[in-house]
């Protein structure tokens, strides 16, 4: 067995039983990223690059005592919250995405349910119905 197996079994091992990363890890590591890129370009205020600094090793501190718990199910229901709070965004990013590729179709949303509605474009004025709730609604594609 060599060097990196005996490195990689022994970490799973450290592990086990551990909570390891999730979403809301992730996202804390993006933010100490992005905080320390702010304190790169805020160092000449002194007082602000110190606290950028403070609050850069908190986080750190943070994910690594997230990361290390064995307090699974608190650590879960901390990523299931966060996720049912922010967990759609990159969801809703890439439907605006994908919707702004669309160019055949136009993308309406249903005043009632919230549900969007996709209709072809160039057909003039069209009266739609909502699948969800069965609103009508007079629209131009």
């Amino acid at each position: 067995m060599s060097f990196l197996q005996k490195l990689r079994d022994s970490m799973y091992r450290f592990m086990y039983g551990r909570y390891g990363t999730d979403a809301l890890n992730r996202a804390l590591i993006t933010l100490v990223v992005l905080i320390s890129l702010a304190g790169v370009f805020l160092r000449i205020i002194p007082i602000v690059g110190l606290v950028l600094r403070v609050v850069e090793y908190v986080l750190i501190f943070l994910i690594f005592f997230r990361m290390f718990s064995k307090n699974i199910a608190k650590r879960s229901e901390e990523n299931r919250r966060f996720v049912a709070r922010f967990g759609d965004a990159r969801e809703i990013i890439a439907r605006k995405q994908r919707q702004k590729r669309d160019t055949a179709h136009c993308y309406f949303t249903c005043r009632r349910c919230g549900t969007i509605c996709r209709l072809p474009k160039g057909r003039g004025k069209l009266v739609f119905t909502c699948p969800k709730c069965g609103e009508t609604r007079k629209v131009k594609t």
